[in-house]
């Protein structure tokens, strides 16, 4: 694969997971929960390799190919296919997609109240 081409894949793989995290911290209050940290590296991993599965499909001048069997699918569409299975696969897992995305768990913070403002309410309730 070209230099200009991994450029590109770079590229777009780091804005698309850059739109991710912002969705994810979006729906959870501003935080990406820890344990969703290795599934955001799978995604990753899996976006860069459907991109370049893609764009060297793109540079191909047909997407078949002769085989002692006769003419067949170039074995990159299978890839491909893989990839983007995977790829959906992990973006529903993470609410990504708009169907599961129904269903996404949203993490609220806990906010430890301070002794000062235990020690208010406390005497608010006392008083009546």
């Amino acid at each position: 694969m070209e230099e200009k081409t991994l450029k590109k894949v770079e590229k777009e793989t780091k804005s698309f997971l850059k739109d991710v995290k912002d969705f994810i911290k979006n729906k959870n209050n501003g935080i990406i929960p820890a344990e969703w940290l290795m599934s955001l590296k799978l995604l990753e991993t899996y976006y860069r390799q459907f991109l370049q599965v893609t764009y060297e499909l793109e540079d191909l001048d047909s997407i078949v190919v002769d085989s002692r069997y006769g003419v067949v699918a170039h074995p990159l569409l299978k890839i491909q296919n893989t990839a983007a299975v995977r790829l959906e696969k992990m973006m529903s897992e993470l609410g990504l997609s708009l169907k599961s995305a129904t269903k996404l768990e949203v993490v609220k913070p806990v906010v430890e109240e301070s002794p000062l403002t235990k020690f208010v309410k406390n005497k608010e309730v006392e008083k009546r």
